[in-house]
């Protein structure tokens, strides 16, 4: 996009914000996929949860109307970058290198960090000498094979599922030996098994700590970029509120 475009289509869409008088109001569609306790369903089958709660605290706070749809995280790239979506939102780790090319991101919303759950039949821990050998489950199009390839190179086997549920499914048939996800993820997964007794939560080692925190952020396709800065002014704003605090107590600390 050329400078001028770009000036040009920042003043479009901040002219829809602070002229509403006489600008059509903003509107914004929302991607998503389920990710406990990030993105739920409701009982309607509409999408719930953290990110959908604090994207709607962003439609007000932009006077903004938003729909959301829920749709598989495979079509996050190609749904952006096709207009299908204006965004996506459902706990993105935000990482420029890993296949995103495509994307942009709003700053960080929420600070997370990784695990990996087994059953404790598996008697294994998290140094890369006693998971050698292991088959270790991750969701497709997510930054834990580039993390497993830095903390474990080839000694452990990554199988990629292509939802949630398949995921912990494979987990639960012993498909394989481990799964890798966010820590809040895993433990709301744990607290609505009948049997959540019998799964352990087992911690990468201390050296790999930096590669242990991830950032959640908003995806955006390249082409507009001046969404990312509108998106960000508001999220912004609502860190800072008693709304944003209620949010991560109702949902993330549990």
């Amino acid at each position: 996009m050329s400078k001028k475009r770009l000036i040009f289509s920042t003043f479009i869409w901040l002219s829809l914000i602070t002229c509403s008088s006489f600008a059509q109001k903003l509107k914004i569609k929302f991607g998503t996929s389920v990710y406990p306790p990030f993105v739920t369903l409701d009982k309607n089958q509409e999408p719930s949860g953290f990110d959908i709660e604090l994207a709607k605290l962003i439609c007000k706070n932009l006077s903004a109307e938003c729909t959301f749809k829920n749709e598989t995280f495979q079509q996050l790239t190609p749904s952006l970058t096709a207009n299908k979506y204006d965004v996506w939102i459902g706990a993105i780790t935000i990482n420029k290198n890993y296949q995103r090319q495509e994307l942009l991101f709003t700053k960080p919303y929420f600070f997370s960090t990784t695990k990996l759950i087994a059953t404790k039949k598996n008697l294994f821990g998290g140094a890369p000498n006693e998971i050698k050998g292991k088959k270790i489950g991750i969701l497709a199009e997510t930054c834990y094979p580039e993390l497993i390839r830095k903390t474990y190179g080839s000694s452990v086997t990554i199988k990629i599922y292509d939802s949630y549920e398949k995921l912990y499914r494979a987990l639960q048939n012993g498909d394989c030996d481990a799964v890798m996800d966010d820590e809040l993820v895993i433990r709301n997964w744990r607290s609505r098994q009948a049997n959540r007794s019998t799964y352990r939560l087992i911690g990468l080692p201390a050296k790999y700590k930096n590669l242990v925190w991830h950032k959640f952020g908003i995806a955006v396709a390249k082409q507009h970029p001046e969404l990312v800065k509108i998106l960000n002014h508001a999220i912004s704003k609502i860190k800072r509120t008693s709304n944003y605090k209620k949010l991560i107590n109702n949902y993330l600390n549990q």
